[in-house]
């Protein structure tokens, strides 16, 4: 399963919260094991809320993150979306392709 946000976004939040929602739902039905998930935003690194950070967002998702086994993809750019595959180049910070 792939969540994200995409470029101009106004509030991640959102997609956070959902990531985890959907995490804890999986588990709860037992089949979290059977569902990957990653998380894929356009921001510079996960918690950047599009604000630089919201004090430690940064440490604090990256390790709820981890701890729920959700995978993440800074800097992205969704490229196609298929039945089976969700295609993302990955940026660097002057937006060029890494």
């Amino acid at each position: 399963m792939v969540i994200g946000a995409a470029p101009g976004t106004s509030c991640f939040g959102p997609a956070y919260e959902f990531a985890t929602i959907i995490e804890t739902d999986l588990r709860k039905r037992k089949i979290r094991d059977r569902v990957p998930i990653t998380y894929v935003t356009p921001e510079p690194y996960v918690g950047h809320m599009g604000l630089g950070g919201v004090g430690d967002s940064k440490g604090l998702i990256e390790s709820e993150f981890r701890q729920r086994h959700i995978k993440w993809i800074c800097n992205a750019k969704v490229v196609e979306v298929t039945a089976t595959e969700v295609v993302v180049n990955e940026l660097d910070g002057k937006g060029r392709l890494l």
